[in-house]
């Protein structure tokens, strides 16, 4: 056994050239594909309106459709991401209860924290106020 710890996984590596390949059919073939289908559907439309040989009422419905699929996948993506968050909430609000002890524990440092901090500042914070009384009184007498 080898002391490297990615040895271990060499043999589920794809080769490179392996891996350009399935990229090759799994992205880009599938994608201009999509790209000539789209350019002729425009082509065609274009073609279509231009000759006026087709009621133009067909190709309005056909570009509603084309411009509201998109929208309506992106709405079910996001009520998708919406149900996924709300059910994750419940998973952790499952734990909370376990964790409220540790929370009271840190409320309760932090209010000691508060309580010490407070007393440490009050001799600057009244020396700082002395200060201003001062001043002020000086500035009343200049005037």
């Amino acid at each position: 056994m080898s002391d490297n710890p990615t040895d271990r996984f060499e043999k589920y590596r794809i080769p490179e050239r392996k891996h350009h390949s399935q990229s090759l059919w799994q992205i880009w073939v599938p994608l201009c594909v999509v790209a000539i289908l789209m350019a002729s559907l425009l082509a065609a439309t274009l073609l279509v309106t231009r000759s006026g040989a087709m009621d133009l009422g067909l190709v309005q419905n056909v570009a509603i459709i084309l411009l509201i699929l998109p929208m309506a996948l992106t709405g079910l993506l996001t009520f998708i991401a919406l149900g996924m968050a709300i059910a994750g909430t419940s998973q952790l609000m499952k734990i909370v209860p376990r964790l409220r002890l540790v929370s009271m524990q840190m409320d309760s440092i932090n209010a000691t924290i508060t309580i010490w901090a407070n007393r440490v500042m009050l001799p600057f914070m009244v020396t700082r106020r002395i200060r201003e009384k001062m001043a002020f009184k000086k500035l009343q007498r200049l005037d």
